[in-house]
């Protein structure tokens, strides 16, 4: 990516994408049909906490950190699924960060609405891809 290489920065070969994976329902205290609205800022949050974590606790070059970068979303059945996504990830050495929202709908506490991760598609392989694009 050249405003990698302007910086002085390198980017891998394969160009690193942000992934957000979104759940179309939340168990939460009740079963919580998520409406689409509701998925997209969703995915956004997590997106800004995964720029937020990759700058301030990784210390990334805020060049790499909040560059523009493809972003895929993707639309998991359920919050258990997106549970199952995240320990896969991790699993597979990446960082996967979560966002945790409250709402009155859920009942009290916080609970994963949506997940972000810096990855190539090599290292999502046989995680993400049978998940369908969040439309």
């Amino acid at each position: 990516m050249a405003e990698f290489a302007r910086y002085g920065l390198e980017e891998s070969v394969e160009e690193k994408r942000i992934y957000v994976v979104v759940p179309e329902i939340v168990f939460a205290t009740t079963r919580v049909v998520q409406p689409k609205g509701r998925q997209f800022a969703q995915g956004i949050h997590a997106v800004n906490e995964l720029r937020r974590y990759l700058y301030y606790s990784l210390k990334m070059n805020p060049v790499a950190a909040f560059a523009i970068r493809t972003t895929i979303t993707l639309q998991a059945r359920d919050s258990k699924e997106l549970d199952h996504v995240a320990y896969l990830l991790v699993r597979r050495k990446l960082t996967p960060v979560c966002f945790q929202d409250e709402n009155d709908e859920y009942g009290p506490g916080c609970y994963a609405t949506a997940l972000a991760v810096l990855a190539t598609p090599k290292q999502v392989d046989g995680i993400l891809g049978y998940l369908p694009l969040w439309s």
